[in-house]
């Protein structure tokens, strides 16, 4: 990179050059194509693609009688930030600059008149890794993951490849930050630099977590240098993201991380007061909070970034208490990133004492203020339905059905709206299990993805869904495997701000 340089001089150019094209006054007129003598290669209107470390070239053909020793010429990205890659009439730099949209800005001048030509086209710069189905997986105790491109070519047990070695224990589940996570880079010098506003990935098993920088997949902290007082038990459950704040569970404790300090090391606190074991499911809110189930009280809190959790108030009356259930949690699930009022979140609940069922759908509202009525639907599941009995769960963003499996080889649906079941959507080859489902909802990709797993190997079937339903097109399914047990699945794009 030569120099980082502000291209508002280049606007202001184009405005002198556009008014005397413009103004009629005693001038000698040639044609547009007579004082532009370049011709470009590789040139494209359309907003082009290009991965980070790849090498992005140009090549300018000059008309015929032009010297190319009569123009000095300029290279520019103009986007998140304003460089200066080249000044040769040839462009062949490797790209180093942060993933996004820019204008890709060509300028030769001659030497001798002064007179400007430009070239312009959009450029994405994107990691290699930016865009692509992530799943994790074990084999033999070691957790990895197994990367699909767009193109739906598979890259196995690419931290290994990457970093010498996977995480220890079974696989658990990734999640993405897509911005805003700091680190200590020691440098080959000796020197050390806070790198700022990473994008990362923490890569779960059920007995470790590292995390990773989800542009080079390159290794950049490990469990103990997660936490500011570290930990003595490594059972991570869950890291989940916010817009202002990130929050982990380990052993049952939570912990949280202010995104919005610039100057924080991006390591979480000490864990939050209190006497309470958290269970593998929250549902965090986008403005920095994160609802929870304390499995001993058997009630329902909410987590901030303050040094305690904070349990829910009670007003008889409400729809149920969500203290002292007297209940097991089975499942939970935001069904919108953004935990809307009309796409509340669903839980799955079993009594204690009975076998009782329980259906709740949990309103943005009183999450968000800790108002007792923490619950916009509470009833009683059929005894009929097998939906209590599953083993594994996913939820449809849009609309009322729930997907579930027993833990075999057999998909099942559950409407909550009517309570009615369907009991076979879908039965897979026999031998596979059913480890993962949910429902994938990208700008790229649309589709009900479903993990299975045999004695050595896993599946990944994506289901399109039939118009604006939760119906599942049984002929229309793309389908991927690889070796190991897969524990959970997400696609990548460009764009996104996490992933949980």
């Amino acid at each position: 990179m030569i120099n980082k340089s502000r291209l508002t001089w280049i606007g202001l150019l184009v405005l002198v050059l556009a008014a005397c094209i413009k103004d009629p006054g005693n001038y000698d007129y040639i044609d547009p194509t007579e004082a532009e003598p370049f011709s470009l290669t590789n040139w494209k209107d359309t907003q082009e693609r290009f991965s980070t470390l790849e090498r992005l070239q140009k090549t300018p053909t000059l008309s015929p009688g032009v010297n190319e020793e009569d123009y000095e010429y300029v290279w520019y990205l103009n986007g998140k930030i304003s460089d200066t890659i080249a000044r040769t009439l040839k462009l062949d730099v490797q790209l180093t600059q942060p993933n996004g949209d820019y204008k890709l800005i060509f300028r030769a001048q001659n030497r001798e008149t002064g007179v400007c030509v430009y070239h312009t086209m959009g450029v994405t710069i994107e990691s290699e890794f930016a865009r692509g189905w992530y799943i994790t997986k074990d084999e033999n105790q070691v957790t990895d993951i197994d990367w699909i491109n767009p193109e739906g070519e598979l890259f196995s047990n690419v931290l290994a490849s990457i970093n010498g070695e996977g995480l220890k224990g079974k696989a658990h589940k990734t999640t993405f930050m897509g911005t805003g996570y700091n680190y200590d880079q020691h440098n080959p010098d000796g020197t050390v630099e806070l790198v700022k506003g990473k994008r990362v990935l923490f890569v779960m098993s059920r007995s470790d977590m590292r995390v990773y920088n989800s542009d080079d997949l390159t290794l950049i902290r490990n469990f103990d240098e997660i936490f500011v007082s570290g930990s003595e038990v490594a059972k991570p459950q869950v890291v989940a993201h916010t817009a202002t704040a990130s929050f982990a569970v380990n052993n049952g404790r939570a912990y949280s991380l202010n995104v919005m300090n610039a100057v924080s090391y991006s390591k979480f606190g000490a864990d939050k007061l209190g006497d309470y074991h958290l269970s593998d499911y929250v549902i965090p809110h986008l403005m920095g909070s994160m609802l929870a189930f304390d499995e001993q009280s058997s009630s329902f809190c909410t987590i901030k970034t303050a040094k305690t959790i904070q349990p829910f108030t009670y007003t008889p009356g409400h729809k149920h208490n969500p203290n002292n259930m007297n209940c097991d949690l089975l499942f939970m699930q935001d069904r919108s990133p953004e935990l809307s009022v009309t796409n509340p979140g669903v839980a799955l609940l079993k009594n204690r004492d009975k076998e009782e069922y329980y259906y709740a759908e949990i309103s943005i509202i009183p999450f968000v203020g800790f108002n007792a009525n923490l619950f916009s639907k509470y009833e009683v599941i059929p005894n009929t339905s097998e939906l209590g009995k599953g083993k594994v769960f996913g939820a449809h963003l849009f609309s009322s059905a729930l997907y579930f499996s027993l833990g075999d080889n057999v998909l099942k649906s559950f409407n909550t709206g009517n309570f009615s079941e369907n009991s076979n959507v879908k039965t897979f080859p026999e031998g596979e299990n059913i480890s993962f489902i949910g429902h994938i909802n990208d700008s790229e990709v649309k589709c009900l993805a479903v993990l299975t797993n045999t004695t050595d190997s896993w599946h990944l079937y994506c289901f399109e869904f039939i118009g604006q339903t939760a119906d599942i097109d049984l002929n229309k399914c793309k389908h991927y495997s690889g070796k190991g047990h897969a524990a959970s699945v997400f696609y990548m794009n460009t764009g996104v701000s996490y992933i949980n």
